[in-house]
């Protein structure tokens, strides 16, 4: 029995549904099981004979000791997503406690491993300095994250619960940590990475200079399964297909949807007043904005990624961000009811 945390999520979705696909026995942890009858991705897998839903909550250990009875495998993909500093509290409350708590309850209770999906942001980062694409050094496994860099409330949370993470292998646990850029994928529209089609399909009309790195939610999920398998542990994976523009990636997207593309890269000093005044609205409509502080900051910034230890170790290739992109245009649009 595998134990997939936050199964009602972009990564978590696409796990559950390729270790079904697999044959495996599948315990699907969220608090709000309900929602994956409107998964794109799950809904046709709610009733599977071999899924089984457990609603709780990773901050109660309770709820994670009952939910691991009979587990032998866990993936740990619940996290919350934002740049929104309001939001910050209830971040660092789940990313990092709650995963101290999976870590805790799994070495207690003689879990064989133990996966867990952090990100790109817990990573530290290289300045662009103008150098040729082809001779640019690019951010790998080895880089150590930064404390003392402007980084997000975000990043400080992914860090942090891959402290606890590594604090359970070294108490004996074994694990493996993924850390994927950007993905490229379906699920709940307003959330996460999968909310850029939205704001792409409704009619983005600008894009920034930034370039950094991309992968397909599948590659993700094939990693994490991988990773079950393997016996490997006590290791990290940068998960990178591609490094690419913003410009780029949202020309793709608006491609896959059939809309006009952003055509107009605004200042960064425009883009510094703009975040200001969208905050300042979030905080009269009590609204998550698409824009804050932290997104601009990242939108200006150039980073590669070196995804190409994961693929050496493992011999999967990556799907192509193209692929991806077309992929979930096209779930994106039937959603919708849209034609290309």
């Amino acid at each position: 029995m595998i134990l997939v945390t936050g199964a009602t999520g972009l990564v978590g979705a696409a796990t559950v549904v390729q270790l079904l696909e697999l044959g495996k026995n599948v315990r699907a942890f969220c608090r709000r099981p309900g929602r994956a009858k409107d998964h794109p991705t799950l809904k046709t897998w709610v009733y599977h004979e071999n899924l089984e839903w457990f609603e709780g909550d990773i901050t109660e250990l309770n709820d994670l000791e009952n939910a691991l009875e009979g587990v032998t495998h866990v993936i740990h993909a619940a996290a919350v997503v934002s740049y929104w500093p309001p939001k910050s509290a209830e971040m660092f409350r789940i990313n990092i406690e709650g995963t101290a708590n999976v870590v805790n309850c799994c070495a207690s209770l003689g879990i064989e491993k133990l996966i867990h999906i952090s990100s790109i942001a817990s990573l530290g980062k290289v300045p662009f300095l103008g150098a040729s694409p082809g001779n640019l050094t690019k951010v790998d496994e080895t880089f150590p994250w930064d404390p003392a860099a402007e980084v997000s409330d975000y990043s400080i949370s992914k860090f942090k619960s891959e402290m606890e993470v590594w604090r359970g292998q070294e108490e004996g646990l074994s694990t493996l940590i993924l850390n994927p850029g950007v993905i490229v994928g379906p699920g709940f529209w307003n959330d996460s990475s999968a909310r850029l089609f939205q704001t792409v399909q409704r009619g983005l009309p600008f894009f920034s200079p930034g370039t950094t790195g991309y992968v397909s939610v599948w590659d993700v999920a094939r990693a994490a399964v991988w990773g079950l398998e393997t016996e490997v542990s006590g290791e990290r994976f940068v998960l990178v297909a591609e490094n690419r523009s913003f410009a780029n990636f949202f020309g793709s997207v608006a491609q896959a949807l059939n809309v006009s593309p952003p055509k107009w890269c605004p200042p960064r000093w425009l883009s510094e007043l703009a975040w200001r005044f969208i905050e300042w609205k979030s905080k009269i409509t009590k609204s998550e904005p698409l824009i804050t502080q932290s997104t601009v900051r990242s939108a200006y910034s150039t980073t590669h990624y070196d995804g190409s230890k994961f693929n050496r170790m493992s011999g999967i290739n990556y799907e192509s961000l193209e692929t991806a992109i077309g992929k979930t245009g096209q779930i994106f649009l039937k959603e919708f009811g849209m034609k290309k």
